[in-house]
């Protein structure tokens, strides 16, 4: 795992020297709709043996804390990693459960997606597209490099391919917070929910994560015609152990092979709608230590 700085923009001018290092693609890449994703294209969770289902202790899993000679990082001294890439599908929800996975053993790593786009001759530009939180900036106005790096890092990020999601976790003592913000005590927490959609993007569902499994799940409306869809939703939950929670929406998540059609796939060949948040973490017990599972 080897990261390369070169170039008169790295680090990029006004971050004040920060670096935000993302693992792209860890199980591989699908080159064009129609093939077959290649695990191997590379895919450092695929090449490397990463073993979701076992403790990121076990033997399999040792090569993610091998410090790299001459700079002492490893495999997860990373701030971002790319959950979906370009219109994979079946890669999305491969590398989804491998970040669940690290996120329920207490790494807080950014899920982001990304366009991939080399070139316009099978990429679709900007889709998916990152939607980052910055507290205090304007359209018009031009974005800070240095809050931009620290909103990534800080997981204040959704990934769409067309559904808008907002999200906003209540406490009962008046603590509130959204993706990529930590909150302390059991709950019970509220969670207010939020997706819209243009008529044209389909949108069968929302659905709340916490710590890894659907939890909550409901349809969207269909909407009139020419409208748009949306919803809002109010969920609780509460977490005896120090735990996460996030939403997504868009098309089933057990759906292997989404039938996709109309405007939308006219548009964006071999997409699938969908969108997720990053995670709100829980400190169930207080003890300013996020550790999930304890």
């Amino acid at each position: 795992f080897t990261v390369t700085r070169r170039g008169p923009n790295v680090p990029f001018p006004g971050a004040n020297g920060r670096v935000l290092i993302q693992l792209n693609h860890p199980r591989g890449i699908q080159f064009a709709p129609e093939d077959e994703p290649l695990p191997w294209a590379h895919g450092l969770f695929t090449a490397k043996g990463f073993n979701r289902e076992s403790i990121l202790g076990a033997p399999e899993n040792a090569w993610l804390f091998e410090s790299q000679p001459g700079t002492g990082t490893n495999a997860l001294d990373v701030e971002a990693m790319e959950i979906i890439n370009r219109f994979s599908w079946s890669l999305y929800r491969e590398v989804r459960a491998d970040w669940f996975a690290l996120l329920n053993a207490g790494f807080a790593i950014t899920g982001t997606g990304n366009s991939d786009s080399h070139a316009l001759a099978v990429e679709t530009a900007g889709l998916p597209v990152n939607l980052i939180s910055l507290p205090g900036w304007s359209p018009g106005q031009p974005v800070d490099p240095d809050a931009f790096v620290t909103a990534i890092q800080a997981g204040h990020v959704s990934v769409s391919t067309g559904p808008v999601l907002s999200m906003i976790v209540r406490g009962p003592d008046g603590q509130e917070a959204g993706p990529g913000d930590q909150l302390r005590g059991p709950g019970p927490w509220t969670v207010e929910a939020s997706v819209a959609a243009a008529s044209w993007v389909r949108l069968p569902e929302l659905r709340l994560v916490v710590n890894g499994a659907v939890q909550q799940r409901v349809n969207v409306p269909s909407p009139a015609v020419g409208q748009p869809s949306g919803l809002r939703q109010t969920w609780t939950v509460n977490l005896p152990h120090d735990g996460w929670m996030l939403i997504e929406a868009g098309w089933q998540i057990e759906d292997e092979k989404p039938a996709v059609d109309g405007d939308y796939a006219a548009l964006f060949p071999g997409h699938v709608p969908m969108a997720f948040t990053n995670p709100v973490r829980i400190d169930a017990d207080g003890d300013g230590r996020w550790r999930p599972g304890r």
